[in-house]
């Protein structure tokens, strides 16, 4: 087996394990995703064993019925675009080579011949590198196809009657693009010229100010009876032309104290009542909300509020009920109904109800949350219903009310302390009529009591009443319920390890919230041990040096503190500690990432303590004693830059970096590098901005680092995983190299890593474009390339043939499952097999005890597959 430097070292500090083990993410601390152990495949493996995750019906996607013909559905799985009918039977399959369908957006006549198409949008192979395609339900044929332009990293096709022409619908692609891309994104139009021909481009529009995620909204803005084509994004936002793609109106509007950005709810109404509609914002990534008014056909701005509040470590929460506005007053005019938390320092929830053409607020009350609008007594005033609520993560409900404005404040007209309204409440028709004011006996508000659905509802000579939620429609039989069940869920999480003390690996499979352990013989017989819940991936690790493994897993609760629990399979699943976090003495908001942890030696003794990152009911960046289950520190927010002082959003790694003895902590936090202490959690350097460091406008968002060993000093270490940035530099954040990939060239996943003979390291990925490739680490350049037309898995590196030389194994959405190996100049292909589907993310490990690894390869089929040599 080659020497690799460092991989000594972590075999030395680590607890004894079964050897070919893969016990964390990426397999080791240095996160480096090199198995040691190698396998002996010369040639493609063979399939040991499998293990079924299970598989349903694919969603499906109703072709219109036409008069004798029989009922037909289209389905996406993993890519490949089927057709079946209602027996079941499959009519036809398509997924052509570097192709990879991802939605279908509409089945319908678009071309106006009398026959159906579908329009797709797919990943050429990997998405945003996409395309837009239209394709025969006939046969499965591909009509057309419009390669997008690889503007930037998101975009969407739509389909409507844009140029309002009786007997065809129109086409738009919508690319945004946002710093620092070189370019601003772009919209295009397709008309279909004839019946039966191609779409061929009408108009397009390269944006002269950058665009993110934007918003794709019609209105008649100047009151001709046609509407006009509105792109938002931002608090900005351009008013096209239909026909001629000509710029109407371009505005951007103020909502300062507040950040700019606009994700939330916006939508065209009218709001006071002149004919045309008006537009408002209620934006909950940023916390803003506005309304432009509709002034003799072009917007202006009318209001808006703003709050001072960081995107990242934001403490103000904004809901609306739907839809967002109704008289609530009965003065003949509608009011703009917000629920915020923390919106006046009040850590607390506020009913907000403001005037819709002025903003003036007219109404507040604490203490509640807003879920729907209605008019149910008639008497021309909605009703607000609202939930009691002091819980910023809206986990513990307090009692419905319903409310009615009043002056000075809202008349309490109906409460139950033991049901709750569910927050989304508007419902179509109801809503419009709340909006309007429109008296409707049979309108209610939905409520939850003990399990039961419930209705509040007004009667005259009774008041508000609650009865049971009348009996749904039933759904009409499916018509498609003989189809096969051929779609896998979503792909585990795996790991491996001597779990249950047989001196050999298993396997840990996890799909959130539920792990199961797997145990495979030599003869490939899966069978499954046990399995529990975690509210994110278990760890593997030996905790109190005894030579059997912990199992650590975690409860996180929006109405409770953390909570960790360390248990030994092996020895009848005996309780080593359970850690109840205390709560903590600052306030905060959840964040997106529930739970992950993986092990680092803070304090310097032989065995191992934790890093762990709970966010709920707040962020909790903690240090935990292995031995004992309690905190040695507990971090929230870094000082001054608005981030939490913790690996956020991706992995972190461990390094010895003041050369104490002590393992440290080496993280993003998305973007800033950091190096935290072990025993402290204190700053031993960073936060530093990967703009600083290397001198370019990425901020390097999302990635990890991976520490790469030195025969001699500190270790080179490689930002990967990020967000459209790679870079390597030194240990102490001296700059090597650093590359904006654009979109195309980008990877498809995450880069994983080998060191030849020499030392020299490489690093290798999918790129959206379909090719694997290998960059020297020295210094970012491109040493081979392979063409594999499909979106490749995470790789695996190890000796995957015995020959003392390190591989790559990764799998491919069509199938394939390649070993590729350094050739020079060129990829040297060892062995390539075909699986029965797509391949996910896959490990190296030795699950049979024979010392020589196996490979893990879940497909999309809904099947772990466990990989031996012939």
């Amino acid at each position: 087996m080659k020497f690799i430097p460092g991989f000594l070292v972590l075999l030395s500090v680590t607890s004894l394990a079964a050897p070919g083990d893969w016990p964390e993410p990426r397999q080791n601390p240095h996160l480096t995703g090199i198995q040691p152990v190698p396998a002996g495949m010369k040639s493609p493996p063979r399939i040991l064993g499998r293990f079924d995750l299970g598989r349903t019906q694919p969603s499906i996607h109703v072709v219109p019925e036409r008069e004798g013909q029989s009922p037909l559905a289209l389905s996406v799985v993993a890519g490949e675009l089927l057709c079946h009918d209602d027996s079941g039977t499959s009519l036809w399959k398509t997924h052509p080579p570097g192709l990879n369908f991802t939605q279908v957006v509409t089945i319908e006549d678009l071309d106006g011949d009398g026959t159906f198409e579908a329009l797709l949008s797919a990943g050429r192979p990997t998405q945003p590198y996409g395309a837009a395609a239209l394709v025969s339900i006939a046969d499965g044929h591909l009509l057309w196809r419009y390669d997008v332009e690889p503007m930037s990293y998101s975009w969407n096709v739509s389909a409507d009657d844009y140029l309002e022409t009786a007997g065809r619908k129109q086409l738009i692609v919508l690319m945004h693009a946002y710093p620092p891309d070189e370019k601003n994104g772009y919209i295009v139009l397709f008309d279909f010229p004839k019946p039966g021909a191609p779409p061929e481009q009408v108009w397009r529009y390269d944006f002269d100010s950058y665009t993110c995620f934007p918003s794709l909204l019609r209105t008649d803005l100047d009151g001709d009876g046609r509407r006009e084509v509105v792109v938002e994004t931002h608090s900005k936002m351009w008013v096209f032309d239909a026909p001629t793609g000509k710029v109407k109106q371009f505005l951007e509007w103020d909502v300062s104290p507040a950040n700019v950005r606009s994700y939330g709810h916006v939508e065209f109404v009218d709001l006071n009542g002149d004919g045309r509609e008006d537009f408002l914002c209620i934006a909950t990534f940023a916390q803003h909300h506005e309304v432009l008014l509709n002034r003799g056909g072009l917007l202006e701005k009318a209001w808006h509020y703003g709050w001072d509040e960081s995107v990242t470590i934001g403490k103000v929460a904004s809901l609306w009920p739907d839809p967002p506005y109704a008289d609530v007053d009965g003065d003949g005019n509608l009011e703009v109904v917000v629920s915020m938390f923390n919106s006046e320092g009040e850590s607390a929830w506020l009913i907000r109800v403001y005037d819709a053409e002025s903003g003036r607020m007219k109404y507040r009350r604490p203490g509640m949350l807003a879920t729907g609008l209605e008019d149910l007594d008639g008497n021309g005033k909605a009703e607000i219903a609202a939930n009691r609520c002091a819980d910023p993560t809206r986990t513990d409900l307090e009692g419905a009310v319903v409310l009615e404005a009043a002056t000075p404040e809202f008349r309490l007209l109906w409460e139950d302390t033991h049901a709750v309204f569910p927050e989304t409440t508007g419902r179509g028709k109801r809503g419009k009529q709340a909006a309007l004011n429109k008296p409707a006996s049979e309108d209610a508000f939905p409520l939850q009591r003990e399990g039961s659905r419930l209705q509040v509802t007004w009667r005259s000579g009774q008041g508000y009443v609650v009865g049971a939620e009348p009996e749904r429609q039933p759904k009409p039989k499916d018509a498609f319920n003989a189809r096969p069940a051929i779609a896998g869920g979503p792909v585990p999480e795996l790991l491996a390890g001597d779990l249950i003390g047989d001196d050999r690996n298993e396997i840990l499979i996890f799909r959130d919230p539920n792990y199961e352990i797997l145990s495979v013989t030599p003869s490939g017989e899966i069978v499954s041990v046990t399995g529990g819940v975690s509210s994110g991936l278990p760890l593997i690790v030996d905790l109190d040096g005894d030579g059997a493994q912990e199992l650590v897993t975690g409860q996180v609760d929006p109405v409770a503190t953390p909570i960790l629990v360390a248990r030994t399979p092996s020895k009848g699943n005996r309780l080593l500690w359970r850690s109840v976090f205390l709560s903590p003495d600052r306030l905060g908001l959840p964040a997106p990432r529930k739970l992950y942890m993986r092990s680092v030696h803070f304090t310097g003794k032989p065995t191992p303590d934790l890093y762990v990152w709970a966010s709920t009911p707040i962020v909790r960046s903690v240090g935990v004693d292995g031995l004992s289950g309690k905190l040695l520190w507990d971090k929230g927010e870094a000082e001054g830059i608005e981030r939490y002082w913790g690996a956020s959003v991706d992995l972190a790694s461990a390094f010895d970096f003041n050369r104490d003895g002590n393992e440290d902590l080496i993280f993003t936090n998305p973007d800033y590098y950091c190096v935290a202490d072990g025993p402290t959690g204190g700053s031993l350097l960073g936060p530093l901005y990967p703009p600083n460091i290397f001198k370019q406008p990425s901020q390097g968002l999302y990635t990890f680092p991976a520490i790469l060993d030195s025969p001699s000093g500190d270790p080179t270490v490689a930002l990967v995983s990020g967000h459209y940035f790679q870079a390597a530099m030194s240990l102490r954040a001296a700059p090597y190299w650093y590359k904006l990939p654009l979109c195309g060239e980008a990877p498809s996943a995450v880069e994983t890593f080998l060191q030849l003979p020499s030392g020299e390291w490489l690093m290798g990925f999918g790129r959206q474009d379909g090719k694997f490739v290998c960059l020297n680490v020295k210094d970012g350049s491109r040493r081979w390339e392979l063409d594999v037309q499909g979106t490749c898995s995470d790789p695996a590196t190890l000796d995957v043939d015995g020959d003392g030389i390190q591989e790559f194994v990764f799998g491919t959405s069509h199938k394939a499952l390649y070993a590729v190996g350094e050739g020079g100049s060129v990829s040297r292909v060892v062995w390539k097999a075909e699986l029965s589907a797509g391949v996910g993310n896959l490990i190296a490990a030795d699950v049979t005890g024979d010392g020589r690894c196996e490979i893990l390869a879940p497909t999309t089929d809904g099947f772990l597959n466990v990989l031996s040599e012939q």
